[in-house]
């Protein structure tokens, strides 16, 4: 995948005007050249072109000082408007100057270093002030100076094992600490940006930017999908991004960064029990929740389709995939004689189980999710993980409880009835009064299509109608 299509192009133009200002446009560029030199124009720097591919995990500071340095020639390149660098300007330089079997990529390119800037820094489509040119660079800078710190201790957080648990929190803090000085000092230049809001198609933009992704279709069908995150949580149209939508992903981008990796760090094994660690869970995503995009109840957010490809991308398999095993990735579907279902049969227990919920529980279009419905959708998964927490909490209270003395139960039995009526009272909080909370749900139906869908999942049919049956009788 070219990561960094985009600030390549920024070298190649750097190469091309540093060409023109010396007058050197009569000569034939160099192809295939992995470093710049610029001594010729009383420069002492050399930019590596390999290196700087790293910039997400590679101290590359030295490189970006040495391309900002070359991009103030702009200035001695005659021009309509010495304040303006455009799109058709340079296009024509590479058109002229380049070989033609590099030029549609450099201008494929240019086109994304040019949405880029329109959409962050507010200029024109297919044009740059040159004033310009330092924010970008100071983005560049601050981009690689906290990723590096991020992406190395994902990496180090990622191998820590149940007896390092006081490693992992104070890395844990730092993880936190450099998301919000991330997120500040981006918002610090961008804010600083004049002119009105910009917009540049999201959709194409990274389809783009990762046409030579392996397996590309796969690929451009999941990002197409996911594209429901966007609308959900910035609002506007779901294939379109604008500067002003850009500043609240800016601005929210520590809650849902922290967060997110909190809940694909965080291990059962650094807590004290199954219950804690359930409840980290859900208050990461009651967070999360709260920062949804208010939109109209009926307006669209996503599709049945959206969610099962996002689950084929879950299973997909991958070429670094080290997991022998062809078994599922949750214990939940393993039944009573500890079988549990391959990885392929599992996806496709997730996708019915999916498509059973929309149609039993939330009702509606069968295949597709309204505002309102993801609103009770989002209400049924907190209530679920909170159900979860719970649970797993009275579970905690009982773990080993035929080892006990009869003293000891004594107590315990005492904690799990005053804990059972603690949760009570919560579920209870969380359903009365919910107005996102379904009116009406087809349960017994859901129970019995994820039934008969799976071997895996032990379900007496005959005690299920029963418990139904005893339900209407007592509460209608």
């Amino acid at each position: 995948m070219n990561k960094l299509l985009i600030l390549r192009t920024f070298l190649i133009i750097t190469q091309l005007l540093i060409f023109a200002s010396c007058g050197f446009v009569e000569d034939d560029p160099v192809a295939g050249t992995a470093v710049l030199e610029v001594a010729d124009l009383e420069s002492d720097c050399e930019v590596d072109t390999e290196r700087i591919k790293n910039i997400f995990s590679e101290d590359v500071k030295a490189d970006i000082a040495c391309i900002q340095q070359q991009l103030d020639l702009f200035r001695y390149v005659r021009r309509q408007n010495q304040d303006l660098l455009t799109k058709p300007d340079i296009e024509k330089f590479i058109r002229q100057f380049f070989e033609e079997d590099q030029q549609d990529d450099i201008i494929s390119g240019l086109d994304l270093l040019f949405q880029l800037n329109t959409l962050i820094l507010r200029d024109e489509p297919d044009q740059m002030q040159v004033k310009n040119i330092e924010p970008f660079f100071e983005l560049l800078r601050v981009v690689n100076k906290r990723a590096v710190t991020i992406f190395d201790n994902i990496e180090v957080m990622q191998k820590l094992k149940s007896d390092e648990v006081e490693l992992f929190k104070k890395r844990r803090k730092v993880l936190e600490e450099e998301f919000i000085a991330l997120s500040k000092e981006i918002l610090g230049l961008v804010k600083n940006a004049n002119g009105p809001s910009q917009s540049i198609n999201i959709q194409k933009f990274i389809e783009e930017l990762s046409k030579d992704v392996d397996g590309f279709e796969d690929f451009q069908k999941l990002i197409s999908s996911l594209l429901f995150v966007k609308k959900l949580f910035l609002g506007g149209d779901r294939n379109f991004i604008n500067s002003n939508e850009l500043l609240r992903a800016f601005e929210l981008f520590p809650i849902f960064a922290f967060r997110g990796f909190d809940v694909y760090l965080q291990k059962e094994e650094f807590f004290n029990t199954q219950g804690e660690y359930y409840e980290s869970i859900a208050d990461n995503i009651e967070v999360l929740v709260r920062n949804v995009y208010e939109h109209q109840n009926e307006e669209f957010i996503l599709t049945v389709t959206d969610i099962h490809n996002f689950i084929d991308e879950l299973y997909k398999e991958s070429d670094d995939d080290t997991d022998e095993t062809d078994e599922g990735i949750f214990s939940i579907f393993r039944n009573s004689e500890g079988d549990s279902p391959s990885k392929k049969e599992e996806r496709d227990i997730l996708k019915n189980i999916v498509r059973s919920f929309k149609r039993d529980i939330i009702g509606g279009d069968t295949e597709v999710f309204n505002y309102s419905e993801v609103e009770k959708t989002v209400a049924l998964i907190i209530i679920g993980a909170r159900t979860f927490e719970n649970v797993t909490k009275l579970n905690d209270l009982v773990e080993d409880i035929n080892d006990k003395t009869p003293e000891e139960r004594v107590i315990i039995r005492g904690s799990f009835v005053k804990t059972f009526s603690e949760l009570s009272k919560k579920a209870r909080e969380l359903i009365v009064g919910n107005t996102d909370f379904p009116k009406r749900m087809r349960l017994l139906k859901f129970i019995q299509s994820i039934a008969e869908d799976t071997d895996y999942i032990d379900l007496d049919k005959e005690l299920l109608n029963s418990l139904f049956s005893m339900k209407v009788a007592v509460v209608g």
